[in-house]
């Protein structure tokens, strides 16, 4: 959880492009003030990089295309993450235990892996019953369910089955005009 939200901050710092992290970066502090005060209280977070190896790296995606948000905090500041860097937000919620959620599951997951890296998509996953409070606040009622956030808002919801997957493919074109026709290759089938 910590490895996340450390994560996330450095997403945020990114966008705001006072740097670029490399693949291979270390965060420290910088050295303790003079006076005796906590550093924690006055340095900022500096970052000491070491020299990308291979010319051939990926290149540092500031959110991964699908993540597991397993709080409320994490839920947050995924959502807060996407908005400042322009991209659409496909959280899906579903329980362990139902057996539609396995199946949509399967489907989400897949949809997510084959969404190029450079889409303005990216994709969560809730576990209901781990987040039973955030969910009822998010008016989820029935699963599996889906919710798009874009710009700091909800801009659709509804709940779901692994029959009904077209409706997720149909509702990410609409909020991403184009991104299944790419996910699929240029249109080659279905």
């Amino acid at each position: 959880m910590l490895a996340l939200a450390l994560y996330l901050a450095l997403a945020l710092l990114a966008t705001a492009g006072s740097f670029t992290p490399s693949p291979s970066f270390t965060p420290h502090l910088a050295s303790p003030p003079a006076d005796g005060s906590s550093p924690l209280a006055t340095a900022p977070l500096s970052y000491a990089s070491q020299p990308d190896q291979s010319s051939n790296a990926p290149p540092v995606t500031t959110i991964p295309t699908f993540t597991t948000l397993r709080d409320a905090d994490e839920y947050q500041t995924y959502l807060a993450s996407c908005e400042s860097l322009g991209v659409s937000a496909v959280v899906k919620f579903h329980a362990s235990w139902c057996k539609s959620c396995q199946a949509f599951g399967k489907k989400f997951r897949r949809l997510s892996q084959l969404t190029p890296a450079s889409a303005p998509v990216r994709y969560a996953s809730v576990e209901f019953s781990a987040l039973p409070s955030l969910c009822r606040s998010l008016d989820i009622t029935h699963l599996p369910a889906v919710q798009v956030h874009r710009g700091g808002e909800r801009v659709e919801s509804f709940s779901c089955s692994p029959r009904r997957f077209g409706e997720v493919e149909e509702m990410l074109e609409r909020q991403v005009p184009g991104i299944i026709k790419e996910i699929r290759g240029g249109g080659g089938g279905d």
